[in-house]
């Protein structure tokens, strides 16, 4: 029974996704991947929706700018292709003893192939020390992977030269043997075992709409795993056509600088006198470990909040400064000047040591005794 003045019901038990199609919800600057997202979110507002990104922090972007830009939204959530893998299959793995392989464990293990098989006298004899070699070495290990190629696979006539193929395929070899040994799985292993169990009929659970970008770079194996997932409830994205880039760029405006400090100093100084919102600049470099520095310092001198597409590098927080210079005193063989310039920087105290608290010396204060006390190197001293 409803009283007179009583909101009806919301109609749950009515398909929702029946709205007008051709909702018109252009975002204020002409974004194509933001129209289509918008118009997906008013066509089935409460159905549970997937939006499938190049990666966890652009799917959080799109969709915090979503909402900025006006478009309401609910039941939106962002993963990857990797990730909905990893879902699918996180409790196989967990009941065998797998791990999964993060990108700095597998450089690690491709350099420890390297290590192991590369001669001094061999096809990348030149390369095997230079910077970026075992980097470039595991993008291509990652491709075949993906692919499905094994190392004994490697066709001969692709290769000009018989001992690349050859010394290729024997990191790749050490590679898959350092994984089976340690009980390690890679991401392209993970993609393949989710296709298996997708085919056999495992799905996620819930009837999700799922939403992906026109043009993500998706191996083989993960399309065939999006198309299984999605059980026909894929919807593709428009996105902006690459020649529309040409226009943007005419707008763009060029400076010079000596030395990439006074690059992003520029930066920060155009960005605050236009007065543009900092949640609405994005900077865009070409080495993101050398600016991503640059930037956090000058952020933290000046106080302007700011993000990181990786995440803020451990040697950038104090916890993380703390716990890498505790390590170097212990690689100095514990010596006094080690330990003294990290209490003199700030990173260690002695606060929290038994007899510490209010009385117990500061650590720049223990810093000059340890230097007077020239007690030199080692734990015995």
């Amino acid at each position: 029974m409803r009283r007179k003045n009583d909101q009806p019901l919301l109609p749950f038990g009515e398909p929702l996704d029946t709205r007008p199609p051709d909702l018109d919800l252009p975002p204020p600057d002409g974004s194509p991947l933001i129209g289509a997202l918008a118009r997906a979110c008013a066509r089935a507002p409460l159905t549970e929706k997937i939006l499938v990104a190049p990666s966890l922090f652009v799917g959080h972007a799109l969709v915090e700018r979503l909402a900025r830009e006006g478009h309401p939204w609910m039941n939106l959530r962002v993963e990857t292709i990797r990730s909905l893998a990893l879902r699918l299959v996180e409790g196989d793995l967990a009941r065998e003893g797998l791990r999964v392989l993060s990108r700095a464990q597998a450089l690690a293990l491709v350099e420890q192939a390297c290590g192991e098989f590369l001669k001094a006298d061999g096809y990348f004899a030149a390369l095997r020390d230079r910077p970026g070699f075992h980097r470039a070495l595991q993008r291509t290990f990652d491709e075949l992977r993906d692919a499905g190629i094994p190392a004994a696979n490697l066709p001969a006539k692709a290769f000009s030269d018989r001992r690349k193929r050859e010394e290729l395929r024997g990191i790749l070899a050490r590679y898959e043997e350092a994984l089976a040994a340690s009980s390690w799985i890679d991401r392209a292993d993970v993609a393949r075992r989710a296709l298996e169990a997708s085919r056999s009929g495992r799905r996620l659970p819930g009837e999700a709409l799922y939403l992906a970008p026109r043009g993500l770079e998706h191996s083989a194996v993960e399309s065939a795993l999006l198309a299984e997932l999605s059980g026909g409830r894929l919807e593709t994205l428009e996105t902006e056509p690459a020649d529309s880039w040409i226009a943007k760029a005419a707008g763009a405006s060029l400076f010079r600088a000596t030395g990439e400090e006074n690059e992003i100093r520029e930066v920060f100084r155009r960005v605050l006198s236009s007065r543009i919102p900092l949640d609405e600049v994005e900077i865009v470099a070409t080495d993101s470990r050398l600016y991503a520095a640059l930037a956090w310092e000058l952020s933290r001198e000046h106080g302007l909040p700011c993000t990181f597409s990786d995440g803020v590098g451990a040697a950038f927080t104090r916890p993380g400064q703390s716990a890498l210079a505790f390590l170097d005193w212990i690689a100095d063989g514990f010596g006094a000047d080690s330990l003294r310039r990290v209490l003199a920087s700030g990173a260690l105290t002695l606060a929290r040591l038994p007899g510490g608290g209010p009385d117990a010396p500061g650590a720049r204060a223990a810093g000059r005794a340890l230097r007077e006390a020239r007690i030199g190197w080692g734990a015995a001293r």
